[in-house]
């Protein structure tokens, strides 16, 4: 089975994802600031951040006050990455809700590159598929009317039906 992807956002600079299984995260775009500092050294505070699942609130002192918060785990393989703030007891602190930190340790630069699966940038014209209905028979298949034939069919033409109608 292959990664699991909650969402994926247009690419807006820098994808940014876990470190321990390279699932997209987030992208440089988000950054609200990357002056903080996490438990394993420099860290970033995004405003989004996809693919993680949250874990418990708690109340944390905190170098700018104390802070409800919960620690943020990559959803696919489930490594700590950061944390979210739920809110701020300190006033000046309230911009800080609802962000995320990553601490940066923990996540790594992804590659911009994707891959195409079905070569749509293949610059060769597409193949006609081998199509056979009852009105496009292959030649093998039956052998195309005569003139005589078309002529004296019983089925009448489309100018005889607005005609009728």
């Amino acid at each position: 089975m292959g990664r699991k992807f909650v969402c994926f956002t247009e690419v807006r600079g820098e994808s940014v994802g876990c470190a321990g299984c390279r699932t997209y995260i987030t992208c440089e775009k988000e950054i609200t600031s990357t002056a903080f500092t996490g438990s394993t050294g420099s860290a970033t505070l995004f405003k989004k951040a996809w693919n993680i699942y949250h874990g418990d609130m708690g109340k944390r002192e905190m170098t700018t006050g104390v802070h409800m918060v919960r620690d943020v785990h990559c959803s696919n393989c489930r490594k700590k990455l950061g944390w979210m703030y739920e809110f701020a007891l300190v006033p000046s602190q309230t911009y800080k809700e609802g962000q995320v930190i990553l601490e940066n340790a923990l996540v790594v630069p992804l590659q911009r590159e994707v891959v195409d699966p079905i070569s749509e940038n293949d610059k060769r014209p597409p193949t006609t598929p081998p199509i056979e209905t009852a009105r496009h028979r292959t030649s093998s298949g039956m052998s195309s009317r005569t003139n005589s034939e078309s002529s004296t069919s019983s089925h009448s033409s489309s100018s005889d039906f607005h005609r009728k109608h």
